[in-house]
């Protein structure tokens, strides 16, 4: 659906089902100012998230940058985290010969091996890293070694993700399809190359042999051209935690998408002013210690592009619920009478609730009742119960 056409659709969905939610509510004896009643999309609402959106770029607190989401390629969407299933299900690793470069001089090292589940995404291989404390290969870092099946020469990085305990100690690092490996990328400012598509196919830049190919089917002639090469060195059977789609069990896929963040760093620093001075409620934190500490680890974000704010740019979704704002319960009601009418007593003429409502009561009208409820019988009674 284009920008127009889903909106259209959301009210309409909004017109069926608004009415419902108020209805509940009033039901269960909730008394709110119903006239002060807001919905997401409401003009009013929608125009102040556009000043304070356009206020907080302004002073310089949100940025746009990229970062690796959950990607499903059949849902053709992100999903959040909490969504995900992870399933330990049988793999293999395979080890593959990285030729280093200039390194063919006696008692040097030709070539490192390096260990991955996924042999398709080496096209996006932008680096080897290697454990600065690990002996093997420290008279490597600096140099570059020549990426298989391609004519390209990545650097050889230091750094502590690479750990010496774990198969060849040696990682590639695919920064545009990994979580681990893109904080990597953060640290050493490194390039980011996507090789899938949001379709799930090679792209391009993988080489003709291998575009248009499906990930299993590229992650097949990968690793047949390798063993053809010589450049395979083994393979082994483990069991590892793969990312599924909750919704058809696809394999999520690490993508880079343009995300909207909030630098919160300055939101942090007067927060634990606040915190440490005693002046913040510590209901929402078992111990004020662990809550500053939380403050002060704040997760790294991607770097700020130097961009300017487009004049036809996406605002993100605007993330609220229907509001409405307490006012007390009226006088002279109590819980029990509120609704207490027998059922022969509807009266649905204009959408009004049951005619034998005290005049006080807050349910008796219900403006949005969806047309379904001009009949009384379509209502659930449980709504009305004498039990509010």
């Amino acid at each position: 659906f284009d920008r127009d056409d889903l909106y259209a659709r959301v009210w309409d969905f909004v017109a069926m089902q608004r009415g419902n939610m108020e209805l509940q509510l009033r039901a269960l004896g909730a008394s709110c100012s119903w006239k002060d009643l807001t919905f997401t999309l409401d003009e009013n609402v929608v125009r102040r998230v556009y000043a304070t959106f356009e206020k907080m770029w302004n002073d310089g607190m949100i940025y746009r940058g990229e970062k690796l989401v959950n990607y499903c390629t059949k849902h053709q969407t992100a999903f959040a985290d909490i969504e995900v299933e992870h399933k330990d299900e049988k793999g293999k690793l395979w080890d593959i010969a990285y030729e280093v470069v200039d390194g063919g001089k006696p008692g040097e090292i030709t070539e490192i091996v390096v260990s991955t589940t996924r042999p398709e995404t080496l096209f996006g291989d932008v680096a080897v890293a290697v454990n600065p404390e690990d002996k093997r290969y420290k008279n490597l870092i600096g140099k570059a070694v020549r990426l298989p099946l391609t004519d390209r020469e990545i650097p050889i990085i230091a750094d502590e993700h690479a750990d010496p305990e774990y198969g060849t100690g040696a990682v590639k690092i695919t920064p545009a399809h990994d979580n681990d490996d893109f904080e990597v990328g953060e640290r050493h400012n490194l390039p980011r190359v996507q090789v899938i598509s949001f379709e799930g196919k090679m792209l391009p830049v993988c080489g003709a042999e291998y575009e248009g190919l499906s990930t299993a089917e590229c992650r097949k002639k990968v690793l047949k051209d390798l063993e053809e090469q010589g450049l395979l060195r083994g393979e082994k059977e483990i069991v590892h935690s793969v990312a599924h789609c909750y919704k058809c069990d696809t394999v999520i896929e690490p993508m880079l998408k343009e995300q909207w963040f909030v630098d919160v760093k300055k939101l942090a620093k007067v927060a634990i002013e606040h915190l440490e001075a005693d002046e913040v409620c510590r209901g929402a934190f078992s111990i004020r210690s662990k809550a500053s500490a939380w403050k002060r680890a704040i997760i790294p974000q991607p770097k700020r592009p130097k961009r300017s704010l487009p004049s036809a740019m996406f605002i993100p979704p605007i993330l609220s619920l229907q509001t409405a704002f307490p006012a007390g319960p009226p006088v002279g009601t109590s819980r029990n009478s509120a609704c207490s009418s027998g059922r022969s007593n509807w009266d649905f003429q204009s959408r009004n609730a049951p005619r034998s409502l005290p005049p006080d009561c807050p349910y008796r009208t219900a403006k949005h009742l969806p047309p379904a409820a001009d009949n009384p019988a379509d209502i659930p009674w449980r709504f009305f119960s004498s039990r509010i």
